[in-house]
């Protein structure tokens, strides 16, 4: 298990990335990233991906991986005329084989997405959106792929770009900012504005209804698990209609995951809480504050909010 932190707004850095061994229980120094925040951590095609969304300076590494051995290196941009990355904000895969980094521009900060088809030693520019009339700066937050296709949402009020593989055509306009998607059962998990959101390729919806807001969420294997930040209750589901709760977080929890099986919290003061019980959403069937039946919620308009 990887760890990070940061504040970009605050300008720390660079930023240690921490290895855990649950097996040991013992934290190392796994490598050392030039960026001031660490948002995303992104396992691609075998190896893990680690984007720099602010480098400290302007031609320092936008990204960070490791292999399959455990050998971290840095990630470099590479472009026709000395052109690099502001803020690296997500990487994906669509194809198993391509590899995709989105954030915005040093010239201008307009939103670019990249592309590299030889594992990240070269790579190209397939999409770039302009600043907006009375803004300095576009971004894409984040790049998921769901049911081959590729998706983008800049940070304007605009409608988002779907890639198929040979081109890009405008989809709907999705919430932007958010450093955290992820795909269950088939649907795209966006996590914005404290709520917990889905999109299937046409709508939105929230997926845990009831106006409570969400901290945090990750996928398992089998389930979906978040965290609600009233009372830091865990909550889980299999299917987006049964839900059980079954434990409480620390109240400074500010990410979630599941590992080997197990659930760990992380906490804003560097502290990994584990979870020492087996984990009931598996086969979620526990009669405590568990809502059967419950429906996805109401379609859910993107509030406009620009950072």
């Amino acid at each position: 298990m990887y760890l990070g932190y940061g504040d970009y707004d605050k300008n720390t850095g660079p930023i240690v990335i921490t290895a855990y061994d649950p097996t040991t229980r013992t934290f190392a120094n796994a490598w050392t990233s030039r960026t001031e925040s660490i948002e995303v951590f992104r396992p691609l095609m075998g190896r893990l991906y680690v984007p720099a969304i602010d480098p400290i300076r302007t031609r320092d590494p936008v990204f960070s991986v490791c292999d399959p051995a455990g050998q971290w290196s840095d990630g470099r941009i590479y472009m026709p005329g000395g052109e690099t990355i502001t803020h690296a904000y997500d990487m994906a895969t669509l194809t198993g084989t391509d590899l995709w980094l989105v954030g915005s521009s040093d010239r201008d900060t307009r939103a670019v997405a990249l592309r590299s088809l030889d594992g990240g030693a070269t790579w190209k520019k397939s999409l770039e959106l302009s600043n907006q009339p009375g803004d300095d700066r576009n971004r894409f937050y984040f790049a998921e792929a769901m049911n081959n296709k590729l998706y983008l949402q800049c940070s304007y009020e605009t409608n988002s770009m779907v890639f198929d593989g040979a081109n890009w055509t405008q989809g709907p306009l999705l919430p932007w900012y958010t450093q955290h998607t992820e795909v269950f059962l088939g649907k795209m998990l966006i996590l914005t504005q404290k709520r917990l959101l889905t999109f299937d390729g046409e709508k939105i919806q929230l997926a845990f209804d009831r106006g409570r807001p969400v901290r945090a969420f990750c996928v398992s294997k089998k389930a979906l698990y978040l965290l609600g930040e009233s009372k830091m209750r865990i909550h889980a589901t299999t299917d987006f209609s049964t839900w059980s709760m079954f434990s409480t977080a620390p109240s400074n929890t500010c990410s979630i995951a599941v590992l080997n099986g197990k659930l760990y919290a992380g906490t804003t003061d560097s502290k990994l809480y584990e979870y020492n019980q087996v984990l009931p959403a598996e086969n979620p069937n526990d009669g405590n504050e568990t809502n059967v039946g419950e429906q996805p919620g109401p379609p859910y308009a993107p509030q406009a909010a620009r950072r």
